[in-house]
């Protein structure tokens, strides 16, 4: 069971990924802005993988260059976000 952080601000895709995430065995920790996400990241002593949004109105697309990270376009599918999150988890 890995623990996986999800940055969304938009409350209907933040709570349906949330359930689909949970449904495959995960722990989710969820954050509605950067301010929460940062927030949660001080006080969990464990988080495997960020699933954020790119387009939060504190975080800009350039600043996403991170190695390792995988990018799923939005509308993604059911099984496009668990490739992902198994693809990041394998990583």
């Amino acid at each position: 069971m890995a623990v996986i952080l999800i940055v969304e601000d938009d409350v209907f895709i933040r709570e349906v990924a949330e359930m689909m995430i949970q449904d495959w065995g995960h722990q989710t920790l969820a954050a509605y802005d950067l301010d929460e996400a940062l927030t949660i990241l001080r006080f969990s002593q464990h988080i495997d993988a960020l699933f954020t949004d790119i387009y939060l109105k504190d975080l800009v697309h350039g600043g996403c260059d991170i190695e390792g990270a995988h990018f799923l376009r939005k509308p993604y599918t059911q099984h496009q976000l668990q490739n992902s999150i198994g693809e990041l988890l394998a990583a």
